[in-house]
């Protein structure tokens, strides 16, 4: 793995630094992991914790059940996760399959940092 800050960095016209862009991230509610963010570039984020970040209002369970049943009544979305290697049986989303359900969905919250 590279160190992002031995990388070349852009200068403007004036000669200063770019500032390096940063991964987009969503926070986790506070929960069963004690929360954290879903980071779309390098995480596995397990079905329960997408779940209790998109259905923060109900328990665990229910959250991840309601969340796979969304994606498997959306065709679209299900077919494009398909594709990417998801199966019913996954206990996790890899980082492909969660930019898709981020597309489709949207980030929890909005995208908004909390």
């Amino acid at each position: 793995m590279r160190n992002i800050h031995h990388l070349p960095r852009e200068r403007t016209e004036g000669g200063h630094y770019l500032p390096t862009p940063k991964p987009r991230t969503a926070f986790l509610p506070q929960g069963r992991l004690g929360g954290g963010r879903i980071s779309m570039k390098k995480e596995f984020v397990t079905k329960l914790d997408l779940g209790m970040a998109y259905f923060p209002d109900i328990d665990a369970r229910y959250a991840r059940q309601k969340l796979c049943e969304y994606i498997h009544s959306d065709d679209t979305l299900y077919q494009r996760l398909v594709d990417m290697g998801y199966r019913k049986s996954a206990k996790c989303f890899t980082p492909c399959q969660l930019s898709i359900i981020f597309e489709r969905l949207g980030m929890p919250w909005g995208g908004k940092n909390l």
